[in-house]
This record gives structure tokens, sequence and C-alpha cells, in this order.
């Protein structure tokens, strides 16, 4: 038989390529082969859970068989008094918990016993907590989590098709929050979104190299010069604060970009005033872009 024949190559660890199996042996089974093939197993797979050998090659097949049997009582009835479970194994108790309309049950046993799967964990929390309409608690408990990705511009949009009743600028706020550390990343996002007020507010505050606030800026300085010039003094008082990687070629394309849109808004004076009075201080920064700035004329 083809399901014993796996199995056979599986438990003896002969075959390395199998592991990935183990989840899927109650849908290699078929549902009726499923029960007399967890049966014969399900003594062995509560022995191991309740000794605490985790590693059992038992348990995931049978559990998996169980499932996909529709024996949700005897799958649960197997954790009775077993606790402390990673989340590989805890999921079929989640699972079929679920099955069984005892949903309360699934989503505290879900949050029981090792985070050791923070993404897969809140995944399986946001869709119970959908699964009986509370999606704002969903989204307030589990939402970040549940849909993290990467890039961050992926991240943000899946949370926002998860949540189409949550506005950008609510979501990104929260995602700033949950990862102190990435505003860059957040900025871009912004300035992609056309949050702008956002995005200035990280270009002034956060850890953003001045060359791509000027990038960025380049982009929207004929539609939004005040928003690009604001880009513009942004990336100056980076350089001013000693950016690490400041040069001479980033100082002027910094410069040039706010004396170019502050033409375009009638300011130039104003905004000459402004770089003049960043560039007065003592820092080595100050000192190395009014230097650039002197020789540039």
């Amino acid at each position: 038989m083809r399901v014993e024949r796996l199995w056979t190559a599986y438990a003896d660890g002969s075959a390395r390529c199998l592991e990935p199996l183990a989840d899927r042996f109650g849908e290699l089974c078929g549902p009726e082969l499923a029960v007399p093939w967890a049966d014969g197993r399900i003594d062995a797979c509560r022995t191991a859970l309740r000794s605490g050998d985790l590693e059992a090659k038992c348990i995931a097949p049978c559990l998996s068989a169980l499932a996909a049997a529709d024996r949700h009582d005897a799958l649960v009835e197997l954790f009775d008094g077993v606790d402390g479970l990673p989340w590989r194994i805890r999921k079929y108790v989640v699972q079929s918990l679920f099955a069984l309309g005892r949903k309360g049950e699934a989503h505290r046993y879900a949050k029981a016993g090792l985070c050791d799967d923070p993404v897969a964990i809140a995944r399986t929390c946001e869709e119970l907590l959908f699964s009986c309409s509370l999606r704002d608690e969903a989204y307030r408990r589990y939402g970040l989590v549940a849909n993290r990705t990467e890039p961050a511009s992926a991240w943000f949009q899946a949370v926002m098709e998860r949540y189409p009743t949550k506005s950008a600028v609510e979501v990104l706020g929260d995602l700033m929050a949950l990862t102190p550390g990435k505003e860059a990343s957040w900025f871009e996002v912004a300035f992609s979104a056309g949050l702008f007020d956002e995005a200035m507010e990280l270009a002034r505050w956060g850890r953003c190299a001045p060359e791509d606030l000027v990038d960025a800026a380049e982009y929207v300085a004929q539609t939004h010069p005040d928003f690009a010039m604001q880009m513009g003094f942004a990336a100056l008082q980076r350089m001013v604060a000693g950016y690490d990687e400041v040069n001479a070629n980033g100082v002027i394309a910094a410069h040039a970009l706010v004396l170019r849109t502050a033409r375009a808004l009638d300011a130039t004076d104003s905004a000459v005033g402004q770089v003049q009075a960043l560039v007065s201080g003592d820092s080595h920064g100050a000192w190395f872009v009014r230097k650039v700035l002197e020789r540039r004329g």
C-alpha cells in the first residue's frame, strides 16, 4: 500500500525529504483509509504526548489522519492533561475545537503554550475572531502580526486588503508603533501611498537616508513643491546632524532642490535664510555642509 510504504520510509528516517509529508498523512490516506490508519497508531501517539516525547514520528501523521477522518473528539481527548506544546502540535487541537464549534476554547488553546510561531498563531487567532464577526478585535489583537510579510510595502498592503475599513493613516501608524527603528521603510510606504504628512514626519525624525528623501521629492517637485522643499530641508537637516554617508554631491542636490522649489513658491529669501540658520552650528555636519555650499557659491 502506498501510504504504508511512505509511512515506513518516514518513520525510520531513511528519507528526510518526506518530513514535510507528516502534516499531510490524513490527506494522503483520504477519509476512509484515515480511520483505520489513525486507529492503529493512536495509542502510540497518546503515549508519546503524555510522556513528553514530542519528537515521536507517529504524532503529526496520526493527528493529521484523525482530522481527515473527522475524529475531532478523539483528537482533542488525546491532549487531556498535556500542556506546554509547541504550535506545530497544538495547531491540530485548535483546528479540531474549531471544527466542533468550540471557538472560544479554540482561541484560548491557540494562545496557550509556547509562542514559537507567532505569525502562524496570530493568523489562526485572527481567523477565529473573524468567524465570530469580531473584526475590530481581530485587528487590534492579531491583525498586524498575522499579515506580516516582507517588504514593508507588502505588509502594509496585506493589512489594508484584510481590513478595508481601516484608514491608511491608522494602519501605517500602528505598523510604525510595532516596529520602532524601521522609519526609513515606512517613509517609502507613506510616500508611495500619498500620505505626505506622515512621510514628512518620518523624513524629519526618522533614520531616512538624505539621498532617498531627495530622490522621492524629485518625483513630486512640480506637483507638490512645498512638500518637496520641506523634504530638501529634511535631507539637509540629516546631513547637518551627522548622517554617516554624507557627501558633497548629496549636499548640492538637496540644496538645489530647496532653492528650485522655493522659487516656484516665491519663497526664495525665506528658504535661503532657513538654510543659513541650519548650517550655522558648530557640529562637524554643519561645518561640512556649510563649506560645500560656500565653495558652491
